[in-house]
C-alpha cells in the first residue's frame, strides 16, 4: 500500500476534547489539502484521520477511539488465497485485505488500514468477527451495516454486533462509504478469485 506523507503538525492545530475521567484527548483539526493528503489524530501514536465537519468529533468517543487503535499497525498473513485492496473515492480511505479459507469459511484475516477511525473500527471488529464466516455471512453483515446506515430499523447482530457504534453517522452520508470499505474489500477479494 502507498503510504501517504507524514507531516509535523503545529500547536494551534489541536482540538482539545474532554475524555471520561476528566483525561483531554488530543485531536489534530484536520485540513484537506491538494493531493487528497488528510488531517489526522494523535492518540498513543496511532494516526487516524478526521473528517473537517467539528460535529463528527462528537462520535469520535472512547470506544470508537480504542477500537480503531486496535488496527493502527498492518496485520498480515502467510499465504493468502485472497487478497484485495479498496480506495474510497471520496475521502481517500484504503484497506487492503488478505483472507485464507478452509472450505468456504474464512479461516484467516489480515490487513493494512490507512483510513479514517470509523474505518478502522469496522475492521477492528471485522478481524475478530470474520473468522468462520462464509463469503455470505460477510456480505449479509455488511448489507445489516448499509441498512443501519441507511437509516432501516435493522442494526448489526451476531458477531458483528459491536458495529451499533456508527450508528450516530447515519446522517452523515459522505462518511458512509468509508465505514462500508472493509466490506467492499472482502466481497472484492472473492471476486478477485473466481
Amino acid at each position: 500500500m502507498q503510504r501517504r506523507g507524514r507531516r509535523a503538525w503545529s500547536p494551534e492545530s489541536l482540538l482539545h476534547v474532554q475524555r471520561a475521567g476528566g483525561r483531554d484527548l488530543r485531536l489534530l483539526r484536520p485540513r484537506l489539502h491538494q493531493g487528497g493528503d488528510h488531517g489526522g489524530e494523535v492518540l498513543q501514536g496511532c494516526r487516524l484521520t478526521l473528517d473537517d465537519d467539528d460535529k463528527l468529533i462528537s462520535f469520535y468517543n472512547e470506544e470508537l477511539i480504542a477500537l480503531s487503535g486496535q488496527v493502527a499497525l498492518p496485520q498480515h498473513i502467510d499465504k493468502p488465497q485472497l487478497t484485495a485492496r479498496a480506495v474510497s473515492p471520496i475521502c481517500g480511505s484504503e484497506i487492503e485485505v488478505e483472507l485464507k479459507l478452509t472450505g468456504d469459511k474464512i479461516s484467516a484475516f489480515g490487513f493494512e488500514v490507512e483510513a479514517c477511525a470509523l474505518t478502522k473500527s469496522v475492521v477492528a471488529v471485522m478481524k475478530k468477527a470474520i473468522i468462520g464466516k462464509t463469503r455470505a455471512d460477510v456480505a449479509r453483515a455488511g448489507q445489516e451495516l448499509e441498512d443501519m446506515l441507511n437509516g432501516k430499523p435493522v442494526v448489526p447482530s451476531g458477531d458483528w454486533a459491536k458495529l451499533i457504534i456508527l450508528e450516530p453517522v447515519k446522517d452523515y452520508k459522505a462518511r458512509h462509504n468509508s465505514i462500508l470499505l472493509p466490506f467492499e474489500a472482502v466481497e472484492k477479494a472473492f471476486r478477485n478469485k473466481a
